[in-house]
C-alpha cells in the first residue's frame, strides 16, 4: 500500500461540510479544512478539467462558473475568483503564471485609474510594475521548460530569479508601509500581496522537485511568516488606532477599496497557510511532487474535488 493509498477522492461538497463551516465546528484555511481538534478532514483541489482551463486560458463554461461560485459560498470563500486568483491548492508552473497575469492586470487597472498622480508618474509606475511582472512571469516559464526536460541546473538558475521577484515585492510593501501610503493605495498593496505569494509558491515547488518535500516545506513555512508579518502590519491600525493619522488621512473614495483589499488579504493569508499545510501533509507522508499532483487530473465533471485522508 502506498501514502496515495489512503486519501479518497469525492466529487461532490457534502452539506454537512458547509454547516460545520458555518457553525465554526470546523475551519477552513485556504484549500485545506480542519476539525475543532486541528486534524486536517479535507483538502480542496482542482480537477483535471479546471487546470485544463486555467493554464490554457481556455473559456470557462457558465454551468462551471455557477459550480464554483456554488461551492464559494458553501465553503465560505470571498468569491469563485478567489480560486482563479490564488487557488485552492498547490499549483503547477504554468498555473501559477496564469494567476500572476491575472493579477498584473488587475493591478494595471487600478494604477491607470489613479487620480492624483500625473500622467508621466502613472506610466513609470505601470511601467516597473509590467517589468516585475515580466521578470516573474519569465521565470516561472523558465521554471516549467526545466521541469519539463528534468534540467536541475536550469531548474536552480529559475528559482535565483524567484526569489529575486519575491524579494522585490516584499520590499514594495515594506516601502509602502513604511512611508504610510499602502493604506491610500490598498488594492495595489493586495495585488503585490498576492504576487509576492505566488512567488512563495513558485519557490516552494522549485524546492520540492530539487530536493522534496521537506525543504519544500520549511521553504513555505518561511513564505507564510512573512506573508503574516506584512498583513498584520497592514490591518493593525484599523484594530487599535495607535496611528489614526494613516486612516483618518483617507480620501472617502480610498476607504470601499480598504475594505476590500483587508478582506482579500485576509482571505490570501490564510490561503497560504493552506498551501503550508498541504505541503506539510505530504512531507509527513513521504508524497513525491508528481504522485500527489496527479490525484484528480483526470476527473472533469467537477471543477473542485474534495481530498480525504484516511
Amino acid at each position: 500500500m502506498t501514502p496515495l493509498d489512503n486519501v479518497t477522492i469525492t466529487l461532490r461538497i457534502p452539506a454537512d461540510i458547509a454547516e460545520r463551516l458555518a457553525s465554526g465546528e470546523w475551519r477552513r484555511l485556504g484549500g485545506v479544512i480542519r476539525d475543532a481538534e486541528g486534524k486536517i478532514r479535507y483538502m480542496l483541489r482542482e480537477s483535471g478539467e479546471l487546470r485544463r482551463i486555467l493554464e490554457t486560458g481556455a473559456p470557462m463554461p457558465p454551468g462551471m462558473t455557477d459550480q464554483l461560485n456554488a461551492i464559494s459560498q458553501g465553503l465560505g470563500m470571498v468569491s469563485g475568483l478567489q480560486v482563479l486568483t490564488l487557488g485552492v491548492t498547490v499549483a503547477g508552473f504554468g498555473m501559477i503564471a496564469h494567476r500572476l497575469n491575472r493579477i498584473e492586470r488587475a493591478v494595471g487597472e487600478i494604477l491607470e485609474a489613479m487620480r492624483d498622480l500625473q500622467d508621466d508618474v502613472q506610466w513609470m509606475n505601470t511601467v516597473r510594475d509590467t517589468e516585475r511582472a515580466a521578470a516573474l512571469a519569465s521565470a516561472l516559464e523558465n521554471a516549467a521548460w526545466a521541469q519539463a526536460h528534468d534540467r536541475l541546473s536550469a531548474l536552480e538558475q529559475a528559482r535565483g530569479q524567484i526569489v529575486h521577484s519575491q524579494n522585490q515585492y516584499r520590499m514594495l510593501m515594506d516601502l509602502m508601509l513604511t512611508k504610510e501610503v499602502a493604506h491610500r493605495n490598498a488594492e495595489v498593496f493586495a495585488g503585490f500581496f498576492r504576487q509576492h505569494a505566488l512567488a512563495g509558491l513558485a519557490k516552494a515547488r522549485c524546492d520540492w522537485l530539487l530536493l522534496g518535500p521537506g525543504a519544500a516545506s520549511d521553504t513555505m513555512s518561511g513564505v507564510e511568516r512573512n506573508a503574516r508579518s506584512l498583513r498584520e502590519r497592514f490591518l493593525d491600525p484599523m484594530r487599535t488606532f495607535d496611528n489614526p493619522k494613516i486612516l483618518l488621512s483617507l480620501p472617502t473614495a480610498a476607504r470601499g477599496p480598504l475594505r476590500a483589499a483587508s478582506g482579500a488579504l485576509v482571505a490570501d493569508g490564510d490561503q497560504i497557510s493552506g498551501y503550508a499545510a498541504e505541503i506539510g501533509f505530504c512531507r509527513d507522508r513521504g508524497l513525491d511532487l508528481r504522485s500527489w499532483e496527479r490525484i484528480g487530473s483526470d476527473v472533469t465533471q467537477a471543477p473542485i474535488i474534495l481530498l480525504s485522508p484516511t
